[in-house]
């Protein structure tokens, strides 16, 4: 994978420190685009350069680093929210799902949590705490989209070449995903169509 610079990464973790609170005491960080693109990796890079900075250690108070959210943690299976209709309806209701149990806490100054799909027994494994800390990063498909981006301190949207996407989906999850993916690359570029989150975001990236 290309993936950005150190120095894009670094600069991109002093504006998001740089950054006033956008969802109480929290910097909300926001990184969609289709899968393949390189949401996760850039994710973990941010994570890394977030942690190295002292202007992290000095809000946070030591060197780890910020908490995470992965799309694959709160989708629902491939249905995304269960009971919904559509690509569009799905990732609404995961939008909205979202700020009411990681965003209205943190208004409240209380720590958020998320519901945890286990996706090889395809049900709720258990429910994890996303504490209120300085900086959150979300990342995933419909992650950046409305419900979510008035919250956030920063969005950004990342992609690449289809075929190379592809790849490295393949190369990423193999067999056990090949069968669901050309439905799921629908449903994400349906919503990411209707949503225009590319436009939206605050940051765009190719890899």
């Amino acid at each position: 994978m290309t993936r950005p610079t150190p120095v894009l990464v670094a600069d991109l973790a002093a504006r998001i420190l740089a950054a006033p609170p956008s969802a109480g005491p929290v910097r909300l960080v926001c990184i969609d685009g289709p899968s393949g693109a390189g949401k996760s990796t850039l994710a973990r890079d941010l994570v890394g350069a977030l942690a190295a900075s002292p202007s992290w250690v000095a809000l946070h108070g030591d060197a780890s680093g910020p908490p995470m959210v992965h799309g694959d943690d709160v989708y629902e299976g491939w249905d995304v929210v269960a009971g919904t209709a559509g690509p569009v309806e799905a990732f609404t209701a995961l939008g909205e799902r979202l700020v009411v149990s990681l965003v209205d806490p943190w208004l409240r100054g209380d720590a958020g949590s998320v519901d945890v799909w286990a996706w090889v027994s395809s049900r709720w494994a258990g429910n994890r705490a996303v504490p209120a800390t300085p900086v959150v990063l979300l990342e995933g498909v419909g992650l950046a989209g409305p419900s979510l981006r008035p919250h956030a301190a920063l969005t950004i949207w990342i992609d690449a070449d289809p075929a190379l996407r592809a790849e490295r989906v393949d190369a990423r999850d193999g067999l056990d995903v090949a069968a669901h993916m050309p439905r799921w690359r629908a449903w994400e570029s349906a919503w990411h169509t209707h949503d225009a989150t590319a436009s939206h975001c605050d940051v765009a990236l190719r890899t």
